[in-house]
């Protein structure tokens, strides 16, 4: 029964079913994560609207110049330096896999300079004097173990 049905898939295919595969669902489908499928594919939507791309072929003519307006446009709108080095990485992507499959020539991300950085900033909240507290509380100090443990979490807050 099974080697029937797999008779009649290979029956039914043609090079028709090949053809209808855009690149960008093949592209797309390479990525493991949905989150990024979704992104990269919300970046592509974006792109291709701001500058009114509708085929392959204005595909083609995309210059280092459409990426940067693209990025600082993004940068304008308030999106996060990171938000924007991924939408700059899903783009490069794609235009990787289109040069990879001959479709386009070059790659018009590369030498787009990405969003700086900052490694200084930092990105956790300090714990509020309550929060220490409550801690604090957690240990049983009836065992000399959690005594220990909350002699150390004392400490620890004390120098941090």
């Amino acid at each position: 029964m099974n080697n029937e049905i797999e008779v009649q898939k290979i029956e039914n295919f043609s090079l028709a079913t090949i053809e209808e595969i855009s690149e960008e669902n093949v592209w797309l489908a390479n990525f493991t994560s949905k989150a990024t499928r979704e992104t990269y594919k919300a970046t592509v939507k974006k792109f291709c609207s701001m500058f009114e791309i509708q085929n392959i072929d204005q595909l083609r003519s995309v210059t280092s110049m459409h990426i940067i307006k693209f990025r600082d446009a993004m940068k304008e709108a308030g999106e996060k330096n990171s938000s924007i080095n991924s939408r700059l990485a899903g783009l490069s992507s794609l235009f990787k896999h289109l040069i990879e499959r001959q479709v386009v020539k070059t790659n018009p991300v590369y030498g787009v300079k990405a969003m700086k950085k900052d490694y200084r900033k930092v990105k956790s909240r300090l714990l509020s004097d309550a929060e220490i507290a409550a801690i604090l509380k957690q240990p049983d100090t009836t065992k000399l173990v959690c005594l220990r443990d909350r002699a150390i979490l004392s400490i620890f807050f004390r120098h941090c």
